[in-house]
């Protein structure tokens, strides 16, 4: 096991590394000339390289010395800057929340509930769709409907699995009512094509393959994402697909209903993913937790 050194002889190194003088250092931090010498020689000792050069006039920093100091002065600044914000009553770390925006309208009204559970971090929410991207380099947390990423230095952890099935609004069913899925031509289809299915609509899949010419004889709309797909169906526009997570609040409220008993399990999941060092942060893993428990319930 490699022993670290204490905060203690780090600081008085970075003091002498600045001031070149033991004498001031020892001012500076209210220690004994020969305390200093004997924290550097050491820290010297136990990294087993000289950090000073020493001669008649006084002391210079080795190239050794040099580098060290250039490694270890933003560790010391953070670790001081932490100390000071609890001190000053808590420390609270700003994370930027991705959240799959059909999945983000429900989210709203639990936005409270959230921010009680995890009061030390402070989230920047943004709605976004697809597979998310260079999450180890930002302080960002992805909730996604998609496939697992697999990259280094990620965690990305399974929410759910999800069932897909048709929605609408119950005013869609006042003219023409469905009891099969013949009944869907009469209905206009709400159908999503993006660069993540290509030339390719989710209803392709989710109808069985005897009825595929629906598409041809329904009406229809396309859109480029799920959560418009699901806005105009909320407003009375057509027959969208849905998964069980999005749709949950419009169905509890009312605003959505389901014409058809038929849902397929998607072949994506949602996903929990954020560089493996920000499950260190206060909160973090509440979080997940919160959102795989939502995701439970829906099931």
């Amino acid at each position: 096991m490699v022993h670290i050194p204490s905060t203690q002889s780090l600081r008085v190194f970075r003091k002498a590394a600045e001031t070149l003088s033991f004498t001031q250092t020892a001012e500076a931090l209210y220690l004994t000339q020969s305390a200093v010498s004997h924290q550097v020689k050491q820290l010297e000792e136990q990294l087993r390289a000289p950090l000073f050069v020493r001669h008649r006039r006084g002391i210079i920093l080795s190239g050794t010395g040099q580098r060290f100091l250039q490694a270890i002065t933003p560790i010391l600044n953070e670790l001081e800057a932490v100390v000071l914000a609890l001190h000053e009553g808590g420390m609270r770390a700003d994370v930027k929340v991705l959240v799959e925006s059909t999945l983000l309208v429900g989210l709203l009204p639990k936005l409270s509930e959230i921010l009680d559970l995890i009061p030390d971090l402070g989230l920047h929410l943004e709605a976004a769709d697809g597979q998310p991207k260079g999450l180890a380099a930002d302080r960002c947390i992805a909730v996604y409907l998609g496939r697992e990423i697999t990259e280094p230095e990620i965690y990305c952890g399974s929410i759910a699995r999800e069932e897909c099935f048709a929605v609408c609004a119950p005013s869609a069913l006042s003219r023409h009512p469905v009891h099969t899925l013949a009944d869907l031509k009469d209905h206009r289809l709400l159908l999503v094509r993006n660069a993540e299915n290509g030339a390719g609509v989710d209803w392709e899949s989710w109808l069985p393959p005897e009825e595929q010419d629906i598409l041809v004889a329904a009406p229809h709309a396309i859109f480029g994402t799920r959560a418009l797909a699901l806005e105009a169906a909320l407003v009375g526009q057509g027959i969208a697909l849905s998964g069980s997570l999005a749709a949950k609040p419009h169905l509890i409220s009312g605003r959505l209903v389901r014409p058809l008993e038929r849902h397929i399990t998607c072949s994506d999941a949602y996903y929990f993913a954020c560089a493996e060092k920000l499950l260190d942060l206060p909160g973090v893993r509440l979080l997940r937790d919160w959102f795989a428990a939502q995701a439970a319930s829906t099931h």
